[in-house]
């Protein structure tokens, strides 16, 4: 609710810390730009519309276009919100999420910034970010192993 009110403050409509309620607008403002304020919180509202927006880029797919820097912002704001969630199953469906998009993203260079991302977490004073670090590479070394035998027997 924080988050929400900086955002409004701000001139946003605080859905996702200053993303826009509109799925052509995902990642669009300083909020999505940076995700959500290192020192806010994640509001299940704010988690439950980046995943709801995520959830229809991976439903439409190409067709949903989206300009290089939305995409950028949906994925940092993502990865911010993932951090940010509690632990539980909200937190497991987010990673599944986020790892879903990687085995498609990864493969084309299209997620560049996801190894840093990644050892930022590990590097984390809070042991369920450094938790949530070593989940994301034993998720995605399962997918590089399952990309790497439909290449091999396909």
């Amino acid at each position: 609710a924080k988050a929400r009110a900086k955002a409004k403050a701000a001139g946003g409509d605080g859905v996702g810390a200053g993303a826009s309620a509109t799925p052509s607008g995902v990642g669009s403002g300083e909020g999505a730009k940076a995700g959500v304020a290192a020192d806010s919180e994640a509001t299940e509202d704010d988690i439950t519309s980046a995943a709801a927006h995520l959830l229809l880029i991976s439903i439409v797919g190409p067709a949903f276009s989206m300009d290089t820097e939305k995409q950028e912002g949906v994925k940092a704001l993502l990865l911010r919100l993932l951090a940010l969630a509690p632990e539980g199953l909200l937190r497991s469906l987010m990673l599944h999420i986020v790892v879903d998009l990687a085995k498609s993203l990864v493969p084309g260079g299209l997620w560049r910034n996801l190894p840093a991302s990644i050892m930022l977490l590990a590097r984390d004073k809070a042991a369920s970010k450094r938790v949530l670090a070593l989940c994301l590479v034993r998720d995605l070394a399962r997918t590089l192993i399952t990309h790497a035998k439909e290449l091999l027997t396909g």
